[in-house]
């Protein structure tokens, strides 16, 4: 896949979100269970081969982990 079929698949992705309804639990659950949570790291995985493959998804990757929320690991509780 190119950047600009990965990019068209997330932003599908995106307004798939915004269309469901309930409570953000109930949100979170619906994403897992209709599997746009799979479909997420799936285009994210193909990201990261463009990367490998340097064409063209190194922007796309970087800027994909500058938006993921830091998560603390056991040491910097500790």
């Amino acid at each position: 896949m190119n950047i600009d079929e990965l990019a068209r698949k997330e932003l599908e992705l995106y307004f798939k979100t915004g269309l469901l309804k309930g409570t953000i639990e109930e949100r979170s659950d619906q994403i897992v269970y209709i599997g746009i949570a799979k479909e997420y790291r799936a285009i994210h995985q193909e990201y990261s081969i463009l990367k490998q493959n340097k064409t063209g998804g190194a922007s796309r990757w970087t800027f994909y982990f500058h938006l993921r929320p830091l998560r603390k690991t056991k040491t910097q509780i500790d």
